[in-house]
C-alpha cells in the first residue's frame, strides 16, 4: 500500500489516519514544536503544478493550512511538492505555542476535511498523514 498512489474516498480518510503511524514527541522545556504533514491531492496531477497555478496553489494551501492552525502563512513551510498525485510535505511551526500546535492536531486528528475545506472544491480531494515533532 502506498500513500502517494492512493485514491481514497472521504470516507476512507479518518480510518486509514487511524491507522497510519503517528509519531509524537514532547516538546521541550520552552514548548517548540512543528506540526509535520503530508498532504496529497488525489484529483491533481504533477503536471498541472506549474507557473501562475502553482503560485495560487501554494499561496491558498499556506493560507489555508495557517488559519486552521491559528498561526501565520509565514509559519507554513513546504519542503517539497512531489509526484503521485501532488503530495506536498510541510512542517508548520508553532514555536512557544503548545497550545495552538496541540489544538492543530487535535483537528487534523478529528477533523481532518475541514482543515484546506475551501481547498477541495477547487483542488480535488486531500489526504493527510501527520508526524509531530518537536524542535530540540
Amino acid at each position: 500500500f502506498s500513500w502517494r498512489k492512493s485514491r481514497l474516498s472521504r470516507a476512507e480518510w479518518p480510518e486509514l489516519l487511524r491507522m497510519s503511524a503517528r509519531k509524537f514527541t514532547a516538546g521541550s522545556a520552552q514548548g517548540d514544536g512543528k506540526v509535520s504533514l503530508s498532504t496529497t491531492f488525489t484529483d491533481l496531477d504533477i503536471t498541472q503544478i506549474s507557473g501562475a497555478f502553482r503560485v495560487k496553489f501554494v499561496q491558498m494551501y499556506q493560507s489555508e493550512l495557517a488559519a486552521s492552525a491559528l498561526v501565520s502563512p509565514s509559519d507554513v513551510v513546504i519542503h517539497s511538492i512531489l509526484a503521485g498525485s501532488v503530495v506536498v510535505d510541510t512542517s508548520v511551526n508553532f514555536y512557544s505555542a503548545t497550545a495552538k500546535r496541540d489544538a492543530f492536531r487535535v483537528l487534523v486528528d478529528e477533523s481532518p476535511t475541514t482543515i484546506l475545506a475551501k481547498m477541495e472544491p477547487i483542488y480535488g480531494k486531500v489526504f493527510f498523514s501527520v508526524t509531530m515533532e518537536a524542535e530540540m
